[in-house]
């Protein structure tokens, strides 16, 4: 499934946070990676109080460096620098993941639109919004050693429907190419945390509703051991936790346990990207993860839908 990754760089240290993650995942994976860099329209001349790679010259030597550490430690590596200037940087990297046939997207989070950038990052939006390839990504951080990611357990929340089951696939491969555990969790609410479109009824009839809770409970204990036993027959070391209480909270919780290193999340890429990114469940998750995030878009949907 992930054979060829992408990785979109411009120049920075903080861009440059991903490296690690990148460089254990291609060589776990067997898998090539193609060091991207587009010239930005009207770009900044500093990028987080850096030199901004606006030469195409410059642009390649710096490529090449990146790749040459990658290289020299039997990584496969392209790189490809768009010369032609660009104002929408999402776009281009969506149309390259098209043009050179790309599984994986990784980059470090990060961009100019206030806090909310810093921490989620524009670009990781309009990648999962508007296309299929997953998107794994890093919050900024300190760590350019190569040497300095490893995966040894991957959180994985579900929510019992066929269309979040996306996410299952890519986190099987990854936990069988770098020999890591999986946890599951699935969060059933209770009745006076359901969402609204549910609220009403519940205040109607608070006793129907409760039963109804109790027996969705028992359906996602039966649906995780289900999903355990495919994870354990692909080898694959696997726990899993239900939970009842408010959906975003009871995963927040078991990610504040630690000892994963990876979060694996199918989401719905919506086009209201406020609403998408700051106000859903995957925003939640995303704003209080300190581990890396792999977004897979949620079965059935188009792009843009």
């Amino acid at each position: 499934m992930f054979r060829k990754i992408f990785i979109p760089l411009d120049g920075s240290k903080l861009a440059e946070a991903v490296l690690p993650a990148a460089y254990y995942l291609a060589g776990r994976l067997g898998a090539v990676c193609v060091f991207f860099h587009v010239i930005e329209k009207r770009g900044r001349t500093d990028i987080h109080g850096e030199r901004h790679l606006a030469d195409p010259d410059a642009a390649r030597s710096y490529l090449e460096k990146v790749g040459g550490e990658f290289a020299a430690r039997d990584i496969k590596v392209e790189m490809h620098v768009h010369e032609d200037q660009e104002n929408d940087v999402a776009r281009s990297i969506l149309d390259h993941c098209g043009e050179f046939h790309i599984d994986l997207v990784m980059l470090t989070a990060h961009g100019f639109g206030g806090l909310r950038d810093v921490f989620v990052g524009n670009i990781p939006r309009q990648l999962i919004a508007h296309g299929r390839t997953p998107v794994f990504f890093v919050k900024p951080g300190k760590h350019r050693n190569l040497e300095k990611y490893a995966c040894g357990k991957i959180l994985l929340p579900l929510d019992t429907t066929v269309q979040h089951e996306a996410s299952l696939g890519p986190a099987m491969e990854i936990a069988k190419a770098c020999l890591a555990g999986m946890k599951l969790v699935c969060v059933v609410p209770t009745v006076d945390q359901l969402p609204s479109e549910r609220a009403g009824a519940a205040q109607l009839l608070p006793r129907a509703m409760e039963q109804l809770l109790d027996l969705t409970e028992e359906d996602a204990i039966a649906y995780l051991k289900k999903i355990m036993a495919r994870c354990e027959a692909e080898r694959i070391k696997t726990t899993a936790v239900s939970l009842r209480g408010k959906i975003s909270r009871g995963i927040i919780s078991v990610m504040k346990e630690g000892g994963a290193d990876l979060l694996v999340i199918a989401t719905h890429g919506r086009t209201a990207l406020d609403s998408f990114w700051s106000g859903s469940l995957t925003g939640s998750l995303i704003r209080n993860s300190t581990m890396p995030i792999l977004l897979v878009r949620a079965g059935g949907e188009e792009p843009g839908r």
